[in-house]
């Protein structure tokens, strides 16, 4: 239970933080991603001390959800930029 907190409150910082700072949309995706994949891998490293040998299936497996979350954290500065600019 501790993982799922600890990975909820990177992925909305990092999120929050990537939509408010890159314009583009698709960037600030790919950018929360990889910094949310990477530092919850990191955690869970140093939570562990040791590296998962199925780091690699963790990762892309978190990489899907957190792309799919983050883009959902994200559409409300895309619209919120859309409709201020016009």
């Amino acid at each position: 239970m501790d993982a799922v907190i600890v990975f909820a409150i990177i992925m909305l910082f990092s999120a929050i933080a990537w939509h408010f700072a890159v314009k583009s949309y698709g960037i600030a995706v790919l950018g929360s991603t990889l910094t949310i994949v990477l530092l919850f891998q990191l955690a869970v490293i140093i939570s562990a001390g040791y590296f998962d040998p199925f780091f690699t299936v963790a990762l892309a497996a978190l990489a899907v959800l957190t792309a799919l979350i983050t883009s959902i954290i994200g559409i409300p500065f895309l619209l919120s930029r859309k409709y201020r600019n016009h």
